[in-house]
């Protein structure tokens, strides 16, 4: 009898680390579907607003007072993403608008694109 119960006991435990392992499968599965099709309503919304950039108000959420250092950064960040033509606009304004030291370093960047 000892032995009956065993072998119940094993095969509960294989076939209950079996049902796991599918279910872990099944999980893994869906959060990669679900994956592919956030990323493709986003690249769908990006295609049909492709003015979706960041705004002066996101920016001073962000940066606090200094809203043109951010801006320098965040053109600096542009440009290792390969996105030169927001990063332009970007070190316009910081050129613009900023101090000395922020207008040097813009320009500096500007020549470097």
């Amino acid at each position: 009898m000892i032995d009956i119960y065993f072998f119940k006991g094993k095969y509960f435990s294989i076939c209950f680390v079996g049902m796991l392992t599918l279910l872990v499968f099944m999980r893994s599965f869906y959060l990669k579907i679900r994956l592919f099709y956030k990323r493709r309503y986003l690249q769908a919304e990006l295609k049909s607003n492709p003015q979706t950039l960041i705004t002066s108000s996101d920016i001073k959420a962000i940066a606090g007072e200094d809203v043109l250092a951010t801006q320098l950064d965040l053109a600096r960040a542009y440009i290792e993403l390969d996105k030169k033509s927001i990063a332009k606009q970007i070190l316009a304004h910081v050129i613009k608008n900023g101090a000395e030291p922020l207008q040097k370093e813009a320009s500096q960047l500007m020549a470097a694109l």
